[in-house]
């Protein structure tokens, strides 16, 4: 079958790339001035423009997360850690993640999981290591590397 026949179907998935990147980015916190551009460059210029915004606006994006990633400080309060109760799973008390998405806790009271549950929060922070900005750093072959594949990403 020739290439010809599924250009239709390449130009639809980059309308509707085209059309997530828009949302997402009228939906984004940062400033005005700064969103117009982005919303004219991916709106002109047709394919190659959700792709550079990909490559480029993303990034400043993970630089965002970083920052916030440094500024969390664990605290747990241990007045009533007397190992007879715990909660596991999250619930945020809306209409979509109730009904749509089945979101629930469990609260446990005077049960075996209670300290299996501890057990294995206690290894899990054994094994893990605290992520640093440092860590997150990268050169230049592995940007190289990143750029090439978000441009292939919104086509995955």
């Amino acid at each position: 079958m020739a290439l010809c026949y599924y250009v239709p179907y390449f130009y639809l998935a980059a309308w509707a790339t085209e059309i997530f990147c828009v949302i997402r980015i009228i939906a984004s916190d940062d400033n005005p001035d700064y969103k117009v551009p982005w919303l004219l460059f991916v709106l002109i210029i047709p394919i190659a423009g959700f792709m550079l915004y990909f490559m480029f606006y993303s990034r400043t994006l993970q630089k965002r997360f970083v920052r916030r990633l440094n500024a969390l400080k664990s605290n747990s309060y241990k007045k009533n850690d007397d190992d007879d109760y715990a909660m596991i799973g999250t619930i945020n008390l809306d209409y979509r993640s109730l009904v749509h998405h089945f979101e629930n806790g469990v609260w446990m009271y005077k049960c075996e999981s209670v300290s299996a549950l501890k057990e294995d929060i206690e290894k899990t922070l054994n094994d893990s290591i605290e992520v640093t900005p440092n860590m997150l750093k990268t050169n230049l072959f592995q940007k190289f590397i990143r750029a090439v594949v978000r441009i292939f990403a919104p086509m995955l």
